[in-house]
């Protein structure tokens, strides 16, 4: 994980919290999630009209823009990296284990309502079944195993998210 990244899930609830008090709709998750989606599905920059399609109006304000600028730069900066850095922007493990896997579902959700809008469908059968498992995982929800069980599942579905967005990157190049 990046510096940049690392600082940012440190901090993830209360920039989570003050996104959604200051208008911007979607969570952090989710919006972190949407700027993946939008760079797996081919785009490079920023674009303001994108973001209005995504989160609405209130994308437009200059606040919640420069907030889509960097999240989008953080997820081009990770995605590109030649080490593999990128990681989900999710809350930490200090989180309350429902929030985190809340979080998990608003990313896959995000990432998946960009990436459709962003381009047409993976070029290749095995991208294709990334997008499916991204896909499936925006319908995570708690389930009635211990806590251990749960945090240990959380970890294996964060790696492949991890890899499956990696592969949906790489298949858009």
């Amino acid at each position: 994980m990046t510096d940049a990244s690392e600082a940012i899930a440190g901090e993830f609830e209360a920039l989570d919290a003050h996104l959604r008090q200051h208008g911007a709709g979607p969570g952090l998750a989710e919006i972190h999630g949407m700027a993946c989606g939008l760079s797996c599905g081919g785009r490079r920059r920023f674009d303001e009209t994108d973001w209005i399609g995504l989160v609405g109006e209130d994308a437009g304000r200059d606040d919640i823009r420069r907030v889509l600028g960097s999240v989008f730069s953080l997820a081009q900066t990770a995605l590109s990296s030649e080490g593999f850095d990128f990681r989900p922007l999710l809350p930490g493990e200090q989180s309350a284990l429902a929030n985190r896997l809340e979080a998990v579902a608003d990313w896959c959700s995000g990432f998946d309502q960009a990436f459709t809008g962003a381009c047409a469908a993976p070029a290749g059968d095995t991208a294709a079944e990334a997008l499916e498992d991204i896909r499936a995982m925006a319908g995570i929800v708690a389930d009635d195993d211990d806590e251990a069980t749960q945090r240990s599942n959380l970890a294996q579905i964060e790696e492949h998210l991890r890899v499956a967005v990696l592969l949906l990157y790489e298949d858009s190049r």
